[in-house]
């Protein structure tokens, strides 16, 4: 036995490759002289008798069992057949699957990797597959004379030997052989399911039959090997062995190739007499996530490397329901599988950092506007306009909450959760354009009748703003569509439901921007008139929210952009830029700016002596006043005016 040191100065596993149970070498001794079917018979249960009481431990017993089965099969398959030994012919067949089942189990995998590391697949597994190539033979010559198909199924092999009758396009299932079991009990409820298969063309067989070189019945056997990515590398056919590339960087991703797919093997009988090319097409279910796939043939004469795409191409790449597959054509026959790099397909620095950069735009943007709520409800003024403002916050901070949960925390394929999230974001919008609409609705009722608190006003602001938007998400939350093409759940296909919601905002929207435009008039008109300090902080409020409802709109328009976009991420740093300027903009705007607030929150929370304290009691006294003020100031200016 050898032990090696790995690269981390670790020992490995203990080399048991050149290692022999006696047992084995004993009977190798007594089987190599095969001269008829029924001493392989003997020989094959000699080999399980053996094999039943052994715990394999041993590369070298993995080694030495693949040769005997080679050397079994390739014995047997140089002799013809007669009826007289059908029957052992048939026992031949089911015990010889059976043992070269046992070697593929899953359990051999880590002396499989050995024996790989050590010998290379070439003087291993393959010679497996060698000797299911020889066993072909014998197989068809047992169909041709018994003229029936043979079907065998065991833990992790599959064989199927039909005839083909006719030839027309001729396809083989292997659903229930290549897919999860969720899959295939799925398959009971939806008929619709696309199965796994291989299929062979009308012209191909017929080009097959022409070339054959006598007058026999054609015969399709295929193997399916259901759990090759546990022992087989993934290694390309090359000329000579590829060197070991140490990875030293601790930052390195490692990628990891695996054969992701259930191994097909396809042969034809009888043989044709020259090489023809033919057309195999089939479609593999992969059984791990994974990406750049690639066709792949075995080559069982490499001297190095065991895989090669020569012949072969991805014609397409899908998902059905939740399962992704892989659709081959090849121009031969021989053992086909699709390889894959195991994991998600790793995302360019741009596309991976936009929702990163999204969400720290999301997270500052929220501590902006809780920040002003908080501001706002400490200064404790009861004029409507900080009324609706700081309910206009409230909603506004809901937007970069979904945001950044549709970008990082939905998993897309819970459509019910993807419906939850949408639903919310019709609320959401709906709430934002209504609240934004009561700002500007606010400051018409103030510079139009001089009003600075209505209570029924206030009702009416918390009907538009919160209450129907609520009746919105309770109809969306089942009644959205999902769509499908996205990856984000905020924009979903077109339904009745969800026209209204776009519909509302839109009008919401022409009505806010048409109150902005009175309020500008009513303003100038004001300020020909009355031009003093009060009349400077209302223009503040003014123009703040004027620009306020700019950003909230083209954020929006751009959000819708940015999901539709889907792969393209400058649109989503554009959205992370326009987030983080509204949640910056409630916050230098209606807080850090707002003298009114400012003075309010230092006379009541800074100052300790009683003139300070008065003054915060007076302060929405003198304001009402200053209404009043305003109000007869514009009065007198008109009669002014028409007199």
């Amino acid at each position: 036995m050898r032990r090696f040191c790995n690269v981390n100065g670790e020992w490995d596993e203990v080399d048991t490759t050149d290692c022999k149970t006696r047992e084995l070498l004993e009977l190798a001794e007594k089987i190599t002289n095969i001269t008829g079917m029924v001493d392989a018979v003997i020989a094959l249960d000699s080999l399980t008798n053996v094999t039943e009481h052994l715990n394999i431990t041993h590369g070298g017993d993995l080694l030495l069992e693949s040769d005997l089965m080679l050397n079994i099969a390739t014995t047997v398959s140089s002799q013809e057949l007669g009826e007289s030994v059908l029957n052992v012919t048939n026992t031949y067949i089911q015990r010889f699957i059976k043992h070269i089942d046992r070697l593929l189990a899953v359990k051999f995998e880590g002396l499989w990797a050995q024996v790989h590391q050590e010998h290379g697949p070439n003087k291993g597994v393959l010679k497996l597959f060698s000797s299911l190539e020889s066993f072909g033979d014998t197989l068809y010559d047992f169909m041709r004379i018994s003229r029936q198909d043979v079907t065998l199924s065991t833990g992790a092999l599959d064989l199927r030997g039909v005839f083909i009758k006719s030839l027309d396009d001729f396809m083989i299932d292997f659903t229930t052989n290549t897919v999860p079991t969720k899959r295939r009990l799925l398959k009971w409820n939806s008929s619709d399911l696309q199965d796994s298969y291989l299929q062979i063309p009308k012209a191909t067989l017929e080009k097959i039959n022409v070339s054959t070189s006598i007058e026999m019945p054609l015969v399709v056997i295929c193997y399916i090997y259901r759990n090759p990515g546990d022992f087989l590398p993934t290694d390309t056919v090359t000329t000579r062995p590829q060197r070991r590339n140490w990875v030293n960087s601790i930052t390195a991703v490692q990628r990891v190739k695996r054969v992701n797919t259930p191994v097909i093997s396809l042969s034809v009988y009888p043989q044709t007499r020259q090489n023809i090319d033919v057309d195999v097409q089939m479609r593999f279910y992969l059984k791990e996530e994974g990406y750049s796939p690639t066709c792949s043939s075995m080559s069982l004469e490499a001297i190095y490397g065991i895989w090669s795409n020569h012949g072969c191409s991805v014609s397409e790449i899908g998902v059905h329901e939740v399962w992704e597959y892989v659709e081959c054509k090849c121009n031969h026959v021989a053992n086909f599988a699709v390889i894959t790099i195991i994991g998600k397909e790793p995302k360019p620095f741009l596309k991976a950092a936009a929702n990163i950069v999204l969400t720290i735009c999301c997270v500052l943007s929220l501590l902006f506007i809780i920040s002003s709520v908080i501001v706002v409800f400490l200064a404790r003024l009861t004029s409507d306009f900080y009324v609706v403002l700081c309910q206009a916050m409230v909603s506004l901070g809901f937007y970069p909450v979904l945001i950044a949960i549709d970008a990082n925390l939905i998993e897309r394929e819970n459509e019910n959760t993807c419906r939850i999230v949408a639903a919310f974001c019709q609320f959401a919008l709906l709430s934002n354009a209504s609240w934004m609409m009561n700002m500007s609705v606010q400051l018409f009722i103030r510079l139009k009748y001089y009003v600075y608190r209505s209570t029924v006003a206030r009702i009416s602001y918390i009907i538009c703003g919160w209450v129907l938007p609520s009746v919105v998400f309770a109809i969306l939350k089942s009644n959205i569509p999902a769509h499908r093409e996205l990856n984000s759940c905020l924009v979903f296909n077109p339904s009745t439901d969800y026209t209204v919601t776009l519909t509302l905002v839109s009008l919401t929207g022409m009505v806010t921007c048409f109150m902005y435009w009175c309020d500008y008039k009513m303003f100038i008109k004001l300020a020909k008139v009355i031009n003093g300090p009060e009349e400077q902080l209302l223009w503040d409020k003014i123009s703040t929210s004027m620009l306020l409802q700019g950003i909230f709109m083209v954020g929006r328009c751009v959000n819708v952009i940015a999901v539709m976009a889907n792969d393209n991420p400058y649109p989503v740093y554009f959205l992370a830029c326009l987030i983080l300027l509204e949640g910056s903009f409630v916050f230098l705007g209606h807080f850090a700016t707002n003298q009114e607030l400012l003075i309010v929150l230092r006379a009541r929370y800074f100052e300790s002596d009683e003139d300070h304290k008065q003054a915060v009691n007076d302060f929405e006294v003198e304001d009402a006043q200053r209404l009043q003020i305003q109000y007869f100031g514009c009065r007198l200016n008109e009669r002014i005016i028409n007199a």
